[in-house]
């Protein structure tokens, strides 16, 4: 997303992607309740929302919101967008929890930060899953991509059909993002948080492809040791959630951002 907007502020959870994905859940579970259904609520908002990425995907190119031939320089907009829908999904995220507590119902607690304890084959499968799809079709974007690190206009002097691009990895980050939320909960900042770690070393700052295909991978590792860490060595019996260390350090990683640019605009 970073790439794509030419933007360090950009991210899944800045863009409200994260919590788009909440809402679909707390939609499939408030229906599940409603109906005493016994399906599972991973799954099935799983499956609603890759129904719902494809049938955008899928849509007349022009009915796609892209970055490059619509967002423009309103992109500042749609962050602010972004992260205003996250706090309103937060604040509905509370007020269910709430209400199911005092009539004593179960409510999806763990959904808001995301952990791994609970994995099994199926959520392992689902994750392969989205891995696989999303590093198939970015290695068919890693080229075009290259370019569009050193700017928009220079993309399209060499014939990049930068709408075309934009879709194909949109398409990318809804089913990563979707894939994780859906089956481990939110861990967010996560995209936010890792790329400039990654960036603070030169072997992953001078190249994209390394940045995508290795540095994203050994990140995922090193998030799943620290939950790993962080299930063996509970403090006072209870479990710190992974999700809820990003949310720390990513919210304060942002706030040094925003800070940076504001000075950047000002000088």
């Amino acid at each position: 997303m970073q790439i794509l907007t030419q933007n360090s502020l950009a991210a899944p959870s800045t863009l409200g992607i994260n919590a788009f994905v909440v809402l679909i859940l707390l939609g499939v579970h408030l229906l599940l309740d409603l109906f005493s259904w016994e399906i599972s609520l991973e799954m099935s908002a799983y499956v609603l929302c890759l129904v719902l990425v494809l049938g955008t995907f899928f849509l007349p190119q022009r009915k796609i919101l892209t970055f490059g031939n619509r967002l423009g320089g309103k992109l500042g907009t749609w962050l602010l967008t972004g992260l205003v829908f996250n706090l309103f999904i937060g604040a509905v995220f509370s007020a269910l929890q709430f209400l199911y507590l005092i009539k004593g119902q179960t409510f999806p607690n763990d959904l808001w930060f995301g952990h791994f304890r609970f994995s099994g084959e199926r959520e392992i499968f689902v994750l392969f899953l989205g891995f696989i799809l999303g590093t198939s079709v970015l290695k068919g974007l890693i080229k075009d991509l290259r370019l569009v690190v050193f700017g928009s206009e220079l993309a399209s002097s060499f014939g990049i059909d930068l709408r075309k691009l934009e879709r194909k990895a949109i398409f990318v980050v809804l089913v990563c993002q979707v894939s994780v939320t859906c089956m481990f909960g939110v861990f967010a900042f996560t995209g936010l948080l890792f790329p400039h770690l990654l960036r603070s070393f030169a072997f992953f700052r001078s190249s994209v492809k390394n940045e995508l295909f290795i540095g994203a991978p050994l990140c995922g590792l090193a998030f799943s040791f620290l939950d790993y860490v962080s299930y063996s060595y509970p403090y006072s019996g209870a479990e710190i959630p992974t999700g809820l260390m990003s949310s720390l350090v990513g919210s304060l990683l942002l706030l040094v951002l925003l800070v940076r640019e504001y000075g950047r605009k000002s000088s």
